[in-house]
């Protein structure tokens, strides 16, 4: 389920996952019965939103077991130095 999210002045969506199936001996989610998961786009912009200006890509699996994964890099550049 989209639902739509402003924190801190970004403007995004968050999606529902409902763990319906906890009790079951191989459950891989979370400690709460839902979890709000974002899209790619959502996380890149909201790392630049919050000041990061460099974020990289290093891996990313679409098609993973138990959803979608991605690693990042990000780093913000002091001003000044």
């Amino acid at each position: 389920m989209a639902v739509p999210a402003t924190v801190g002045g970004l403007r995004g969506t968050y999606y529902r996952a409902e763990y319906p199936d906890r009790e079951q001996g191989s459950f891989w989610g979370g400690n709460k019965p839902v979890a709000s998961w974002m899209s790619r786009t959502d996380i890149i912009a909201a790392f630049r939103h919050f000041g990061f200006d460099t974020v990289d890509v290093l891996g990313e699996e679409p098609d993973a077991m138990f959803g979608a994964a991605i690693t990042l890099a990000a780093r913000r550049t002091r001003k000044g130095s």
